[in-house]
């Protein structure tokens, strides 16, 4: 499978290769990020820590930042997809 980008709305996240899916509904790849993702990390801490997700708080960010993602292909196509899952250098996401 050829790369795709990563998109939160018109920003460019990043470049994923390695593409494999994981199950059904999941697929994950490698990750190389862009500068525009230094913004976006306190999302992905919050999200990887559980924290708000398990006792019901608000997340410390606008909730807008859960939608408008979207990957494309090489070719300019475009799928929405899920908020991702980024950590590492890797990045899982199922559509949306």
């Amino acid at each position: 499978m050829s790369n795709l980008k990563l998109f939160h709305g018109p920003v460019l996240i990043g470049t994923i290769s390695n593409i494999t899916p994981e199950d059904m509904f999941e697929m994950s790849g490698d990750i190389q990020l862009t500068p525009e993702f230094e913004g976006y990390k306190p999302i992905f801490s919050f999200l990887l820590s559980n924290d708000g997700l398990t006792d019901g708080s608000e997340p410390p960010f606008e909730e807008s930042y859960f939608d408008d993602w979207m990957l494309e292909d090489e070719s300019g196509k475009k799928q929405s997809i899920d908020i991702p899952s980024i950590e590492n250098g890797e990045v899982m996401w199922r559509e949306g």
